[in-house]
């Protein structure tokens, strides 16, 4: 029931009863046979209590469906019972993984044979490293350069005229010095001659150009042995192996 009430001797309310709330509240003639709530949130709080579940004008009951990969019955939404595979993201992702990986995955095109440059044995390598891998591994490549880069093929090669005027006329023997006190073994890996197939390198902590003479630069504390791999790790840093997480 609503009743028609005059405003200002020309505009005409209706006032109606909410229908969740039980207030009274007013609206235009035209609402009048439409209107059934005070507010938004009445509208939206009836709507949560009466239209819900079963008791919604559209519900359809959810159906049954066997998870792909599990097994675990889980329910959906009728329009999706034909489409959906899996329980959860975890279950699709596992799956996934499980059937494309190596030659089960569809961008898969298989490995290649290639021969090692430095022990001529076989190895299988991705198609994409034809022509960029030479070597069967870091063993075979350290061997390589350290048998093929030295002397005048190395680029940073330089006679003997010119020696002591890039490390001092006393790096030879601060060299020899900090090998002894190293036991001729690189101070990070532990490895010696005998596994590095020569003696470790000789390292400046605090680089050359950063004394005015070579000769000041060549004193036991500024030096230490490393094998080839760690002496590139660490090569400009200024820093002792210690300090480093290799």
């Amino acid at each position: 029931m609503y009743f028609i009430k005059l405003i200002h001797s020309f505009i005409y309310v209706v006032e109606l009863t909410c229908d969740y709330c039980g207030d009274s509240y007013s609206v235009r003639p035209s609402k009048a046979e439409r209107s059934r709530f005070c507010s938004k949130k009445c509208c939206y709080d009836w709507r949560g209590e009466n239209n819900s579940g079963s008791d919604n004008p559209n519900h359809k009951p959810k159906k049954s469906v066997e998870c792909k990969y599990c097994g675990q019955i889980y329910k959906v939404q009728p329009h999706r019972a034909e489409t959906t595979k899996y329980c959860s993201k975890d279950c699709q992702l596992s799956d996934y993984n499980k059937n494309n990986e190596g030659e089960n995955h569809p961008m898969y095109k298989g490995k290649i044979t290639l021969e090692c440059e430095y022990c001529k044995k076989e190895f299988e390598a991705y198609p994409n490293r034809k022509g960029k891998q030479r070597f069967c591994s870091f063993e075979c490549t350290g061997n390589w350069r350290s048998e093929t880069i030295k002397g005048e093929k190395h680029p940073n090669w330089t006679d003997d005229a010119n020696r002591e005027f890039n490390y001092g006329s006393n790096w030879d023997r601060m060299r020899k010095k900090t090998l002894e006190r190293d036991d001729y073994k690189c101070i990070v890996c532990k490895k010696g001659k005998d596994e590095l197939g020569q003696h470790p390198d000789v390292h400046h902590i605090k680089p050359l150009n950063e004394f005015d003479k070579p000769e000041d630069a060549n004193f036991l504390d500024n030096l230490i042995s490393l094998c080839r791999k760690h002496h590139k790790m660490i090569e400009g840093w200024g820093l002792k192996p210690s300090n480093i997480n290799f």
